[in-house]
């Protein structure tokens, strides 16, 4: 159970850390929930860290709201996920467990992602700078000067055990943030006039909205009764354009202890996905990416019909600390399934990577996913499965 946990249901036991049917702990009545009986989940034995969830499942307010907000589904999960690992290092694993957002309200989310005005002051985003009756040309122009930055606000409850009950131990906010500010335009005829802001050529001017939005989170989070004595984490994401195949990143994160409102410090952070192949991995970590090249040439050539394989790699501080290669080839048989995945396990075998960094291979055909291989640091041999 442990490599199979690790390889088929990452994304889902890194957010519940849960199995269907799993054994659960004794009932506890949540405090401030008269008569609800809660259950914590099982730990999950794997290479990775995981919270335990609070059962039952009670979806927060926004739910599937940040697809309104953030473009890029790469970007959704490395959003999500991301921040559950940055919260690791404010709230332990072994003394919290995860539960969605219960405090957050989806009109209130919506009102600080919709632009400030007259009729919503408390909008993040800054003014249009024009009346609704303006022209196109006119507000096209407010758009490009007066770009949105903020594009959604995910909270996530950290909860603690205290006796017979649970209670709120602390409370995670991502706040994501535009690279790339896409507006659109209707004219009196109905015509969409769409068009883009590239924001990446002041990215300290998105990082410094980000903290003024983030202070203003806390402030109004704060005047909410069942967070004002918790602390709270705080982190920044920056979004990868639409058509991007990798996520975005987190760059600074702050705390802010139970009882204090002001953010006094923030930690920037060194975090970054790379494409392989691409120039940026080539000019930054040139031995990684001469290892990529060597990996891609010999699948190429082991298997003559069309091959595509890219890689997406994970750094800290420039360190890589993860890999996930996807090989999408044209098969006519599962025979070759079967060698095309005896031959990639070897070569991942053969330890041309990073041995301090997972790696995950997937295998595809035009119709589904083949086979997976993974190959962890803690583990001899990697795991394979062909499905």
């Amino acid at each position: 159970m442990k490599r199979i946990g690790i390889v088929t249901s990452l994304c889902l036991l890194f957010v519940s850390g849960c199995l269907p049917g799993a054994p659960e702990t004794e009932p506890i009545v949540e405090k401030g929930k008269e008569d609800e009986k809660l259950t914590i989940s099982r730990d999950i034995d794997t290479s990775e860290r995981y919270y335990r969830s609070v059962l039952p499942y009670h979806p927060s307010d926004s739910r599937g709201f940040i697809l309104a907000g953030v473009d890029n589904r790469l970007d959704i999960d490395e959003f999500e996920t991301g921040l559950i690992r940055l919260s690791q290092e404010v709230f332990d694993p072994d003394d919290y467990f995860i539960r969605d957002g219960q405090i957050l309200k989806e009109e209130e989310v919506q009102a600080w992602i919709d632009r400030r005005s007259k009729k919503n002051p408390k909008g993040l985003n800054p003014e249009l700078g024009v009346s609704e009756s303006a022209g196109v040309k006119e507000k096209i122009e407010a758009n490009k000067k007066n770009p949105r930055y903020l594009s959604f606000v995910l909270e996530q409850n950290y909860m603690v055990e205290k006796g017979d009950k649970i209670e709120l131990g602390g409370i995670s906010i991502g706040v994501s943030l535009n690279s790339i500010y896409y507006y659109s335009v209707m004219d009196n005829e109905g015509k969409i006039h769409s068009g883009e802001v590239d924001l990446r050529k002041n990215e300290g001017k998105i990082i410094e909205e980000g903290k003024r939005m983030a202070q203003q989170i806390v402030n109004e989070l704060r005047a909410k009764k069942e967070a004002e004595n918790v602390p709270i984490m705080i982190a920044l994401f920056l979004e990868e354009p639409r058509d991007s195949l990798i996520p975005g990143r987190f760059v600074a994160t702050a705390t802010v202890d139970k009882g204090k409102t002001e953010i006094r410090s923030w930690d920037h952070l060194n975090e970054r996905y790379y494409l392989f192949p691409s120039e940026e991995v080539k000019k930054d970590h040139r031995s990684d990416s001469d290892q990529f090249q060597n990996f891609k040439g010999k699948i190429e050539s082991f298997f003559p019909n069309y091959t595509a394989v890219i890689g997406k790699g994970f750094y800290i501080d420039g360190k890589l600390r993860k890999m996930t290669i996807d090989i999408r080839i044209q098969f006519h048989g599962k025979a070759e399934v079967i060698a095309l995945t005896q031959y990639v396990t070897d070569l991942v075998d053969s330890r041309l990577f990073s041995e301090d960094a997972p790696l995950e291979v997937n295998i595809s055909s035009m119709e589904k996913q083949e086979a997976v291989i993974v190959k962890t640091p803690d583990e001899k041999e990697p795991f394979v499965h062909i499905y």
